[in-house]
């Protein structure tokens, strides 16, 4: 069975069910919402 995953973790960080399907499935989608999170804190850089 290579290349199958077996399982994958399912995220509850979004507040919306379709959002949390949407970012434990796909990885880039996970990281640009920690990435846009990060630019909206509002650090002043």
């Amino acid at each position: 069975m290579c290349g199958n995953i077996l399982w994958v973790p399912t995220l509850h960080i979004a507040q919306d069910t379709a959002a949390d399907e949407l970012l434990s499935r796909d990885p880039l989608a996970l990281l640009l919402d920690q990435h846009m999170r990060e630019r909206s804190s509002g650090d002043g850089c």
